[in-house]
């Protein structure tokens, strides 16, 4: 009976072992976990604790991590710096399993974040995220078993995306691959995917389980063999799927591992510079508004704005009420068009003040776009007027707007200018 009882424990034994060197809580109140780094200098996020459980039927031990105190949370937010015994420390890394296992939907990562290790997110419930700029490297199951994953950012300047990183992602459907990659073998089991653009200077792909992939486009000119040829992508994708190249490089792929095995290989029409048209941005009835001449492209933007920040509060903050604005344009067929950039400035829709530094009911929206050696001013009333100034109070030009619009030629050199809307003055960096 003494054994009996002793092996009934055994089967159930289960361990609680912490795993931090402090804690802390964010803006939001919720206490995320932190280890030392690069010599104390600085810190990387990390996980509570971890259960160690042992399984009777595998005979070994499971692993369950626990990451912020909220386990049941919507979103948090990581910090730039955190603070900790009078010292303050950059926050430069997200933890191998982090966040692993953990109920978050959404976790805002700072572009402070330099790495993110492997693991730290799988099996958790997050829906979205954007990877900061300056990570090169997403790294091995970084997103592995994230079954409600369904959108992800990526920076321009990333080159790797590891084996397994989104493993499992079944409602990841579309992502945009930026032109810097160079290893392409995370998507694994990603029952959703049906379409996928390769871009050119890849030079390792592995989509193995993604039974549905059925659309393959890639601007690889030079393709090489494949490593594991017959296990690249399922046999559904080889045998029944599409696979579009570059003009002219059909009997390239027919002659490389891996690729020879699709059972159908067209050229897309065009070269691979066949590039998806650039977006045009515009602003009416406080809406941002994107139109492309290339048909189902689907835009991709970045709006950042200097007012909102997750900060330790300083006695005041100056308001700008300006939104920095990025897009490009993507589409089945074609690689990414150009990045466009602009600013939005809100003004006094009533024309009777000067000052832009609130945003009330009656404010409007004026979008301001350098190009080249032009300066676009959108969101205006027909034929309202507009002065361009230099920093010294200079009238440069005068114009009424066409259709909302009012173009100017500028001389960079200038660095600065001053757009007069109404009583409004904007100043213009160019």
């Amino acid at each position: 009976m003494k054994q009996l009882i002793s092996l009934l424990v055994l089967l159930t034994f289960t361990v609680s072992i912490d795993a931090y060197d402090f804690s802390a809580e964010n803006a939001e109140g919720i206490t995320i976990y932190y280890n030392y780094i690069n010599n104390g200098t600085e810190v990387e996020v990390t996980y509570e604790g971890y259960y160690k459980s042992w399984n009777s039927k595998t005979l070994e031990y499971d692993y369950y991590y626990r990451g912020c105190s909220t386990l049941y949370g919507y979103s948090v937010t990581i910090p730039e710096t955190v603070s900790y015994n009078n010292h303050t420390f950059p926050v430069t890394q997200i933890g191998r399993n982090a966040f692993r296992d953990n109920y978050m939907q959404y976790v805002i990562l700072p572009n402070s974040i330099k790495s993110i290790g492997s693991y730290s997110f799988q099996d958790s419930s997050i829906k979205e995220i954007t990877i900061p700029d300056g990570i090169t490297e997403l790294k091995n199951s970084i997103f592995a078993g994230c079954k409600y994953l369904n959108k992800v950012n990526l920076p321009e300047g990333i080159k790797v995306i590891g084996s397994h990183v989104f493993d499992g992602c079944k409602s990841l459907t579309t992502i945009t691959i930026p032109e810097s990659v160079t290893v392409l073998e995370g998507f694994t089991n990603c029952s959703g995917l049906t379409t996928f653009t390769i871009p050119k200077n890849v030079t390792s792909v592995y989509f193995y389980g993604c039974e549905n992939l059925l659309t393959l486009y890639s601007y690889i000119e030079d393709p090489q063999d494949i490593s594991y040829p017959s296990t690249a992508f399922s046999k559904n994708t080889y045998y029944s799927g599409t696979l579009y190249v570059p003009k002219g490089t059909i009997e390239k792929y027919r002659s490389k591992e891996g690729w020879k095995n699709f059972t159908w290989i067209e050229e897309m029409s065009g070269s691979s510079e066949n590039k998806c048209s650039t977006p045009v941005m515009s602003v009416s009835n406080k809406e941002l508004k994107y139109d492309c001449a290339t048909n189902g492209a689907t835009i991709h933007e970045t709006i950042t704005c200097p007012d909102v920040a997750t900060t330790v509060f300083s006695g005041s903050h100056k308001l700008n009420a300006v939104y920095e604005i990025s897009a490009y344009a993507t589409a089945n067929g074609y690689s990414q068009s150009e990045t466009i950039t602009a600013k939005l400035y809100w003004v006094d829709g009533s024309l009777n003040t000067s000052n832009i530094n609130s945003v009330s009911a009656n404010t409007r929206g004026v979008l301001i776009q350098c190009d080249d050696d032009f300066l676009k001013v959108s969101g205006l009333n027909n034929n309202e007027p507009v002065s361009l100034y230099d920093i010294s109070g200079k009238i440069i030009s005068s114009a009424k707007s066409v259709d909302g619009t009012a173009i100017f030629s500028v001389n960079k050199a200038l660095k600065v200018v001053v757009v007069k809307v109404g009583n409004d003055s904007i100043k213009v960096p160019l």
